[in-house]
């Protein structure tokens, strides 16, 4: 690999995917491109984890929410446990919200069908990589539940939206695409997938003390 490629902007990946050829071409796929290093890919999250027990470094994980043995959503708690600064990808045939919204809450920044386009992919890691992340209004409504006002929450600061991260969800509920939401809050449509990214992360802060129980059982 070319030594310009190298260093702290090359993304260090995991793929955790029980079809072999589907992972075999997310490998390739991404191998093919000089911003990625895939580091390991797995058929299990049992043997992702005692393959990886030596890794120090590790970017983003893409993670299968329905794995055999273990599931994807466990999976993404104990990868954000291991590696807390990693982004976690759930990658999914169907479009199930409530499997997905539960990811998220156990610390995914991110979500792909795996029917979507492979260019979709590395929109979706590069999107990560420059610090943001993507919203569905289906995603966006459930947040909206999540965060509601009357929840009993125990530190508010930790579980409450700030006033910018509601508008931008709001505007997500509306239909605006993200250059009209920038253009509703006057800021750069990065500046909205980083808040996008931040409520994923105040949701996975948030839900962390349920989430072991609702991985176990919610496959």
């Amino acid at each position: 690999m070319n030594n310009s490629n190298q260093g702290r902007f090359l993304m260090k990946v995991a793929i955790v995917e029980d079809d072999h050829r589907y992972r075999e071409l997310l490998k390739e796929i991404l191998e093919s491109q000089p911003l990625f290093d895939v580091v390991i890919a797995s058929d299990s999250m049992e043997h992702f984890l005692w393959d990886a027990r030596d890794i120090q470094q590790l970017d983003v994980a893409l993670l299968d929410i329905e794995l055999p043995g273990m599931n994807g959503i466990r999976g993404a708690t104990m990868i954000r446990d291991r590696w807390p600064d990693t982004d976690v990808v759930m990658l999914t045939i169907y479009e199930n919200w409530d499997y997905i919204f539960k990811a998220l809450q156990a610390g995914a920044s991110g979500y792909l069908l795996k029917s979507s386009p492979l260019d979709e992919l590395i929109t979706t890691l590069l999107l990560l990589r420059e610090g943001g992340a993507a919203m569905t209004p289906q995603i966006a409504m459930k947040v909206v539940k999540h965060f509601h006002p009357e929840r009993q929450v125990t530190r508010e600061e930790e579980s409450d939206l700030t006033s910018r991260q509601k508008e931008v969800v709001a505007a997500i509920l509306d239909g605006l695409s993200y250059k009209e939401i920038a253009d509703r809050l006057c800021v750069s449509i990065g500046t909205i997938h980083s808040h996008i990214k931040r409520i994923y992360r105040k949701l996975n802060v948030h839900s962390k003390g349920d989430i072991y129980r609702l991985g176990d059982r919610i496959l």
